[in-house]
């Protein structure tokens, strides 16, 4: 794991968005068993690649094996189980639900940018609160993170510059660098990491209410996110 980059202020000045990245940041899979990457060894074909098709087609597992492997002739009842019990066993890290209500009542505008495989996004949506302005997954728009076109989809729903994000999620690759590489602001959520905390890192979501909320210039409120925030009603855009 590379070094905290003291050098590259992890939050600008004035965050308008927050956006959160998924599992390992928001949500977790109790009962994790891989059915993709057994779907890849079964097919005998390249992991990374067919798991960027995964995350970017719209593809039930039956299309997706057959676009990897033309004519395969496997049985997938396993791996849908397994999809099942991941999908099942998800749940939120502890904190998730006060500190999504901290940063909402704070006034920012929250979002979702996620690289996710399509069974996964109803149980998303029905394990976190109705908070978010804006849902992102890779599988709807054709781009995972770190590639700048997903978070270009990002600013331009919610009409804004990048420098006005804050991107926090658990992979410093797709999560930190990736942001960061279009303009973005970004921390890195390391929960491995217990209380330590470094100049762009936290270790759970309270790290970032403690950030964000009225504590420090750096990390005050934004009077324009205030005023965006003021008497909306949330209504997550696909």
């Amino acid at each position: 794991m590379p070094p905290d980059d003291d050098t590259n202020p992890p939050i600008g000045p004035r965050p308008i968005v927050v956006a959160l990245d998924v599992f390992g940041t928001l949500l977790h899979i109790r009962d994790k068993r891989r059915p993709y990457q057994a779907l890849f060894v079964a097919l005998g074909v390249d992991g990374a690649a067919a798991a960027r098709v995964a995350m970017t087609q719209n593809l039930p597992v039956e299309e997706l094996a057959a676009r990897l492997r033309p004519g395969a002739d496997i049985d997938l009842s396993e791996i849908r189980a397994g999809i099942q019990a991941e999908v099942d066993s998800v749940e939120p890290f502890p904190e998730v639900a006060p500190s999504l209500e901290a940063l909402t009542q704070a006034g920012f505008r929250l979002a979702l940018v996620s690289n996710l495989a399509p069974p996964y996004a109803r149980v998303v949506l029905e394990k976190l609160p109705p908070v978010f302005e804006a849902t992102v997954f890779s599988f709807e728009v054709g781009s995972v993170k770190p590639e700048p076109a997903i978070y270009e989809v990002l600013c331009k729903r919610l009409n804004v510059a990048p420098s006005q994000v804050l991107m926090v999620g658990d992979r410093r690759r797709d999560d930190v660098d990736g942001a960061r590489s279009l303009g973005m602001s970004a921390l890195h959520l390391d929960r491995s990491r217990g209380s330590s905390a470094g100049a762009d890192r936290i270790s759970d979501l309270t790290g970032l209410v403690d950030r964000l909320c009225d504590r420090g210039a750096t990390g005050s409120v934004p009077t324009s996110a205030r005023a965006h925030n003021a008497g909306r009603k949330v209504t997550p855009q696909p």
